[in-house]
């Protein structure tokens, strides 16, 4: 084969002996020297407004060599942006990097290091000090008529680009036609819920979109929600109503302790909505009816049929209606 076997190949310490070398990988290349410790496992780094300048680590210490041998006398070396920060002892499992700067990505990574300064390969997290200042989208944008104004129907966000949760929410920037219009101000007690703004635009058909902001100074806008149109006029309300069946993902996701979804009908309809866990066992029938026409939002509130609160993990909900199905993931943290 093209590859030589195992024993032809000497086994390199790229600390000790090629400081530049990148080995190659397939059958028979030795990526480690088996004097090498293995490196760290299940590193994870989270920072969010309650931490706005520091990132707490965690991880799993190495227990071997590359070569099976037994790790014993070791510690974890911690690097950040390739600059050393820190050497933490075997069994801590957990460091804090503090006196950083709000909103700057870090990256980190973590080498194991026995005493004879063998070095493990990287094992690296990637993290925003207090969570990535720019805001998720708004989602789920439509809009209705009333009389002659628009009512534009959105669900604002909760959480960050990186996912950790947004306490400074401040409003939301309507787009027409691409063009800003107006700010519509809110507070962090409206992040995650559904909301609604009415909106006088011109005669005609146009589009819209929707933007968060955050309070700081200047203020980080998301990206643009969805696009929507106007209805048109002249025929009545039943033109503001939906011509397809269609299904949000929950928002907020992760979420704690509720969470919403929209869904919208283009006929009278049967219509199920059910979650369930990983293993595929029913938690909580959220809607079993016959609905007329129409949009509607509901929430969960993290308990069972038996109104019971579940456990934090991984749930599923499956949404039908007529022939149409859809299944979404959702995240309960506690």
């Amino acid at each position: 084969s093209f590859w030589p076997s195992q024993s032809q190949i000497f086994p390199l310490a790229q600390e000790n002996v090629y400081p530049n070398l990148v080995l190659a990988h397939g059958p028979g290349v030795i990526l480690s020297d088996p004097l090498d410790p293995h490196p760290p496992t299940d590193v994870t780094a989270y920072s969010d407004f309650t931490t706005p300048t520091s990132v707490p680590l965690t991880w799993t210490d190495p227990s071997a060599y590359a070569s099976g041998d037994t790790l014993v006398n070791f510690a974890i070396e911690i690097h950040r942006d390739s600059a050393f920060a820190a050497n933490v002892s075997s069994g801590s499992e957990s460091y804090t990097d503090t006196a950083l700067i709000t909103g700057q990505l870090y990256s980190y990574q973590l080498f194991a290091k026995d005493f004879n300064d063998s070095l493990s390969l990287a094992a690296g997290a990637t993290v925003y000090a207090g969570g990535a200042p720019k805001p998720n989208p708004p989602i789920s944008l439509f809009v209705t008529r009333l009389d002659s104004n628009l009512v534009m129907h959105w669900i604002n966000p909760s959480t960050n680009i990186d996912g950790t949760r947004m306490n400074d929410f401040a409003g939301i920037n309507l787009y027409e036609d691409s063009t800003f219009v107006v700010a519509i101000a809110r507070t962090p007690a409206d992040t995650g819920r559904a909301d609604s703004a009415t909106y006088t635009s011109t005669v005609g058909t146009h589009t819209f979109y929707v933007t968060a902001f955050d309070n700081d100074s200047p203020s980080n806008e998301s990206e643009p929600s969805n696009t929507a149109y106007s209805p048109i006029t002249g025929v009545g309300d039943q033109l503001n109503v939906p011509e397809f069946f269609a299904v949000s993902p929950n928002y907020p996701n992760p979420f704690n302790p509720t969470t919403t979804i929209v869904y919208q009908l283009p006929s009278a309809s049967n219509v199920q909505l059910v979650v369930y866990d990983i293993l595929g066992q029913k938690i909580k029938t959220i809607v079993n009816e016959r609905l007329e026409r129409g949009r509607y939002t509901v929430t969960w509130d993290g308990r069972n049929d038996a109104g019971l609160p579940v456990s934090s993990g991984i749930y599923m909900f499956r949404f039908e209606a007529a022939d149409f199905m859809k299944i979404h993931k959702m995240m309960l943290l506690k």
